[in-house]
């Protein structure tokens, strides 16, 4: 069974930072297709979702090369809050889902 959150989660990012995060979907066994990513504020903790990829990810980009999945420059982050950067891809026709936490930091 593949592990659904990134085994590196949560992550840290500076407020001033702007980094482009990959991921190898190797684990799940096949080359995707069809990337998409959403990016949500869970506040300080796990609560509810609001989503910020606009805010956050304004070019909403999640670009695919082999097995490897590439999103956008992830920028513009709070000082303390905590967000889950949802990534949706297919592999011979189901749909998949893989996560991550970014914390953000000075």
């Amino acid at each position: 069974m593949v592990r659904r959150e990134a085994t590196n989660s949560p992550l840290p990012q500076g407020v001033d930072e702007r980094i482009s995060y990959w991921f190898t979907t190797a684990p799940w066994g096949g080359t995707p297709t069809n990337a998409s990513v959403k990016v949500y504020d869970v506040g300080g903790g796990y609560g509810e979702k609001v989503d910020v990829t606009t805010a956050v990810l304004p070019d909403h980009a999640a670009t695919i090369e082999g097995d490897v999945i590439t999103l956008g420059l992830l920028r513009n982050l709070v000082l303390g809050t905590r967000y889950r950067v949802e990534v949706q891809f297919s592999i011979d026709g189901n749909l998949e889902e893989t996560w991550f936490i970014v914390q953000a930091e000075e």
